[in-house]
């Protein structure tokens, strides 16, 4: 405010400068406007930077994880089961799985510099074959399965060598559907790019084609996810499949948005994406079948009919995340409807259960 006093009148003039709260630099408007979250493009381009530094601490990360499990595994008893009865807690192996965040901004370079690799429903698991047993961790570190494989390193014959995959496991036909890969016979690929990573891991596993077949030494199959480059022809040609994974296989859950130059971190990172299959046709303009429409369709209405006549405080945060409604720039902004590939829909009982 300012004023001016005339002295000949002895009036008070007063000159009212604009409202503080019309500046489009006022704190009011700053706050009116600040987003839930930084925009997803910047962080992008913040992780790339930051994991340029980081190189050389990924690479002594994974090999110090190595050397842990060599020496964790030596004091347990060497002898296996096919399952575990009860399921056991492993802080090495908490919180050790790169998570996804929604696609919400399409990166420019989609068809450039990223890869997609559809998702079979399942259970997230990190497998680790090492000490001559192969296991099965979940996302929080418990021991769910115990059993022999021609991993490196997963089997009673083989015990110096280290392998750890990232995995999806089906309830569908009991098997491994391998997303990513941290360790191979005792080489660490944690400071390797998601291109790298991929294509070693499609190599070794040509070389290793018994790891498709069933046996006495391999009691579960692991298939490797295939990836595809992100141009139209290509998702319009995989959206179009009904049975990705076979007439018997598991159905899609969802697809996945790689960064070709993402490490392997733990936790989320903008650098990988994920998607539903209906909302392809929403958030990249890609036709998808008709049975994705019907599946989200179907599930609208079980929402429907499971939360008719209960308020909105009663069905609100308690939902299952994937039983929310795909509104993708309003779930990106509530920590209560993030959905990634780990938190899968199987509802199944005992230590096979879902997420």
């Amino acid at each position: 405010m300012e004023q001016q006093t005339e002295s000949s009148t002895g009036l008070i003039a007063v000159s009212l400068a604009p409202k503080e709260v019309n500046c489009p630099n006022s704190r009011l408007t700053q706050y009116k406007t600040r987003p839930c979250v930084p925009d997803q493009q910047e962080r992008r381009r913040r992780f790339l930077e930051e994991q340029k530094q980081k190189r050389g601490e990924l690479f002594n990360a994974g090999r110090g994880l190595i050397e842990e499990l060599s020496a964790l595994h030596e004091e347990h008893d060497m002898e296996w089961t096919a399952l575990q009865a009860k399921p056991r807690q492993c802080r090495l192996y908490k919180d050790r799985l790169m998570l996804s965040e929604w696609l919400v901004h399409v990166p420019e370079d989609l068809s450039e510099l990223w890869y997609l690799v559809p998702c079979p429903k399942g259970r997230r698991n990190l497998v680790v074959a090492t000490g001559g047993n192969t296991r099965a961790y979940s996302k929080s570190g418990q021991q769910w399965a115990t059993f022999q494989s021609i991993l490196p390193g997963g089997h009673r014959n083989e015990f110096k060598a280290c392998t750890i995959l990232d995995c999806i496991w089906s309830f569908t036909n009991h098997s491994y559907y391998i997303l990513d890969v941290l360790a191979w016979n005792n080489q660490p690929l944690l400071d390797c790019e998601a291109e790298f990573r991929f294509y070693w891991l499609k190599s070794k596993m040509e070389e290793m084609s018994c790891l498709s077949e069933r046996s006495n030494d391999n009691a579960f199959v692991f298939t490797s996810l295939p990836y595809h480059e992100c141009s139209v022809s290509t998702m319009t040609n995989i959206m179009a499949s009904e049975n990705l994974f076979g007439q018997d296989g598991p159905a899609l859950d969802g697809l996945l948005f790689y960064h070709s130059e993402a490490h392997y971190v733990p936790g989320r990172t903008p650098l990988v994406g994920w998607l539903k299959p209906h909302m392809m046709a929403t958030i990249l303009s890609i036709p998808v079948a008709s049975v994705y429409l019907q599946v989200e369709r179907e599930k609208k209405h079980r929402r429907f009919h499971k939360h008719k006549g209960k308020s909105q405080d009663e069905t609100g945060c308690s939902e299952s995340p994937t039983e929310m409604e795909m509104n993708v720039s309003d779930e990106t902004r509530d920590s209560c409807s993030e959905v990634h590939v780990e938190e899968m829909e199987t509802k199944d009982s005992g230590p096979n259960n879902g997420e």
